[in-house]
């Protein structure tokens, strides 16, 4: 020990760096440990919110978070008949993105069916969704606030409650509807999207009407 306190005051710059150097070192490693663990726990906060010890996903896709994945809803009544199986619940994924307060804001969607697995966990303000339709359940970090009417598709929607710290793997605030709601939001077509489609169905089918009328028109001669 007098010989390490000798050499240290003999050489007290170098000292001082060598103990800089090691302190940064120390503060990179933890950093890079921290953000492992808050990437591991935004990624898998959604997978451990849902109390489910099985998946049932489409075959050859990788699961409702890395691929599109759809099924039958009428599957669970099946499922839920497997010996073994407490409860079978669909669930619906999904990210939407709206402009709110001049900026667009991406949230991740669930749709749930009220009563079963999935409904939001983590609520510090409002209230759980208790109606079939037009109510929403948002993370904090959407910036909504209670009672505030967030438009998805053609419909309406009013957020009841809030929770906090729930993300999507990609780090987006999540939001809560009802499976019902949940799946008008993903099919249904808007205004224009009928108007194209009723458009292009016109022009694809005008030629076989002209064929069957001049067909109808022969046959009567």
């Amino acid at each position: 020990m007098n010989l390490a306190v000798r050499d240290i005051r003999r050489h007290m710059m170098r000292f001082l760096l060598t103990c800089v150097g090691l302190g940064m070192l120390l503060t990179v490693v933890m950093a890079m440990s921290g953000i492992y663990r808050g990437l591991v726990a935004d990624s898998t906060r959604v997978i451990n919110a849902v109390p489910v010890q099985l998946w049932i996903v489409e075959q050859n896709t990788r699961g409702p978070f890395a691929e599109n994945s759809r099924l039958p809803e009428d599957l669970q009544y099946a499922i839920a008949a497997v010996r073994g199986v407490r409860q079978a619940s669909p669930l619906s994924y999904q990210y939407v993105q709206i402009p709110h307060r001049g900026k667009p804001v991406r949230i991740m969607l669930i749709g749930y069916r009220l009563g079963g697995l999935g409904g939001p966990t983590n609520l510090v303000a409002g209230r759980p969704i208790l109606k079939e339709h037009y109510e929403i359940v948002v993370d904090q970090k959407s910036g909504y606030s209670l009672g505030e009417i967030i438009h998805l598709g053609l419909e309406n929607y009013t957020v009841v409650g809030l929770t906090k710290n729930m993300v999507s793997p990609s780090g987006d605030p999540v939001g809560y509807l009802s499976l019902l709601d949940a799946q008008t939001v993903q099919f249904q077509l808007d205004n224009d999207s009928v108007r194209n489609n009723r458009q292009r169905l016109t022009a694809t089918y005008a030629p076989l009407t002209r064929m069957s009328s001049l067909l109808g028109e022969r046959a009567t001669r």
